[in-house]
């Protein structure tokens, strides 16, 4: 198989990307196709609590308490 233009460009890329400041190379990327690579977990890594609850409506907060209360209650 034949060793092409973007083979070399790949390979090129790979070898000294680490050479280029982050915030440069994620200026170069779809965050979305960055965000669909990752697992929730890893997407969530690094946030505080609050962080990962905003957005939800006040409904969904108060399940979410509720079941919070029963998990304590459950492990007393």
């Amino acid at each position: 198989m034949p060793y092409t233009k973007k083979d070399f460009i790949r390979d090129t890329v790979l070898n000294s990307i680490h050479e280029v400041p982050v915030e440069d190379v994620v200026k170069c990327l779809n965050i979305n196709d960055v965000l669909k690579t990752l697992k929730p977990e890893q997407r969530l890594n690094g946030l505080k609590p609050e962080e990962r609850l905003s957005g939800l409506n006040p409904k969904d907060l108060e399940i979410l308490e509720y079941h919070i209360n029963m998990l304590k209650k459950k492990s007393l």
